[in-house]
């Protein structure tokens, strides 16, 4: 369906919806990773802001009609400087259908099974490692007024590279069967099969998200950096 490659700044113009393109920028390093190029994508969170970045990729523009189940796999390398203050936002899959009847699925817009869902990704503040827990945001059927965090059995260091994988598979109209599944380097950290996004089949898998937020109201306490690399997206999992 797509792979992405952030070695020139022509990368960018794979997605249909950007936001905050001034704290975005293709660098050389921060190290090589063992099977990729020397070139990444930098994202950098200033002092006093929320914003990293906002990248969409609409996967509707690719398939004929909006998949039901989709994987996901990019390299992910926080920063030592990556140090929040709270919980923040990741790449993941969505449905927003953003300036329609339907819009819904982020921004406290609740999901009600036929408006707009999410399933980003969630980093939180270092644990007592000093590591950063990571996992998903899920704007589902049956929500409180935000999303429910649905963290992986894994924490990240800081200043090295992960491969970062995910899968989805939608729910069954009306049924608590969603699939939302998760890897760090290959090893499954993220499985659950009880999800509910969507009440209509007309509800599907709209765009892969790159959502690079900190906080709900608090800001990035300090500059902040990641970067991102090998943005691969396909319509099913080949991961175990």
């Amino acid at each position: 369906m797509a792979s992405i490659s952030f070695n020139e700044e022509s990368a960018f113009d794979s997605f249909s919806e950007r936001f905050h393109d001034e704290h975005v920028s293709i660098v050389t390093g921060p190290e090589p990773k063992s099977d990729a190029e020397s070139t990444s994508c930098e994202v950098f969170f200033p002092a006093g802001s929320h914003y990293g970045a906002d990248l969409s990729y609409e996967v509707q523009n690719e398939a004929e009609s909006e998949p039901e189940s989709m994987y996901a796999s990019y390299w992910l390398y926080l920063d030592e400087t990556f140090q929040p203050a709270t919980d923040g936002k990741l790449p993941g899959f969505a449905g927003r259908y953003a300036n329609t009847d339907r819009e819904g699925g982020w921004g406290s817009r609740v999901t009600t099974g036929t408006n707009g869902w999410s399933a980003r990704g969630v980093f939180d503040a270092p644990d007592g490692n000093g590591e950063i827990p990571i996992g998903n945001y899920v704007y589902h059927v049956g929500m409180d007024s935000y999303g429910t965090h649905a963290w992986w059995d894994v924490s990240l260091e800081t200043g090295r590279w992960y491969k970062i994988d995910q899968y989805i598979e939608l729910n069954t109209p009306g049924e608590n069967d969603g699939v939302l599944q998760g890897w760090v380097n290959q090893n499954r950290v993220y499985n659950s099969s009880d999800w509910r996004w969507r009440d209509t089949d007309e509800i599907g898998i709209q765009e892969f998200w790159c959502n690079f937020y900190h906080g709900n109201d608090d800001p990035a306490p300090q500059d902040m950096t990641l970067y991102m690399d090998r943005l691969h997206l396909r319509n099913e999992s080949d991961s175990s």
